[in-house]
């Protein structure tokens, strides 16, 4: 009896050191620590490069608009580049720290403000000091004291920024086994509500990516993308994400 104690008490201690925090459901109370955790989980092995070829399908009033294709280069932490188009016409959208800069017929047309939630939450995240990723999300208007555990698509997941029940609050939802994106429900700067879904997500080298969004407004479908072709490049030149002296060609 006295062995079997032991042993009873060995098992309990193995296993409790053994089991990773994150995947603990009551060691997750609030965003910050959920950040922490998916920080934590992917240090050092998270891509770092991205190439992405993608349709993007427009809709109004539910019927299909048009399709277009873009072609992305991203820089983790904090860089994209989003060809709209055909990349010798310039339509173009870079984002780098924290400002976006739009261009047309290779003109600067537009230079603002505003932190790009998806590539934040999507991959910055797994990269970034995670005091930089609360900033960004206070800033923004996510409540990261707010926290509950729910289903999504047959999956369990975590949904930071507003309490059950409420869906038109700033809101993230992570998928808990393995810790990526895969709901987003946001407020624009123009009122309205989007909602984006992150679905047919795949293995990338040691991290994810999600293959298709379905993208919301105000309720409405608006558009969609779906991944032609995407990959980790050995390199990227750094002028993709100049914007002082744009080219189209590299």
């Amino acid at each position: 009896m006295k062995t079997f104690i032991i042993f009873f008490l060995l098992f309990t201690m193995i296993s409790f050191y053994s089991t990773p925090a994150h995947n603990k459901s009551f060691h997750i109370l609030d965003g910050y620590e959920l950040i922490d955790a998916m920080h934590d989980k992917y240090e050092g092995k998270w891509f770092e490069k991205l190439y992405i070829k993608k349709k993007v399908t427009f809709y109004k009033n539910g019927e299909k608009e048009r399709d277009e294709v873009w072609t992305e280069f991203i820089d983790l932490p904090g860089k994209v580049r989003s060809n709209i188009g055909c990349a010798e016409e310039g339509n173009c959208e870079i984002v780098r720290n924290d400002t976006q800069f739009v261009f047309q017929d290779s003109k600067l047309v537009s230079k603002r403000r505003a932190v790009h939630t998806i590539l934040l939450l999507g991959f910055d995240i797994y990269k970034q000091n995670t005091e930089r990723t609360f900033e960004q999300l206070k800033e923004i208007d996510f409540d990261l004291e707010k926290l509950y555990e729910t289903k999504w698509q047959n999956r369990q997941v975590y949904v930071v920024g507003t309490t059950e029940g409420d869906t038109v609050t700033n809101q993230f939802w992570i998928e808990k086994e393995h810790l990526y994106l895969v709901r987003l429900i946001q407020k624009t700067q123009s009122g309205k509500l989007m909602e984006v879904e992150f679905n047919n997500v795949k293995k990338l080298d040691k991290g994810w990516i999600a293959t298709e969004l379905v993208f919301k407004v105000d309720g409405k479908l608006a558009f969609t993308e779906e991944y032609l072709d995407y990959g980790i490049p050995e390199s990227l030149d750094r002028e993709n994400f100049n914007v002082e002296d744009f080219k189209t060609n590299f």
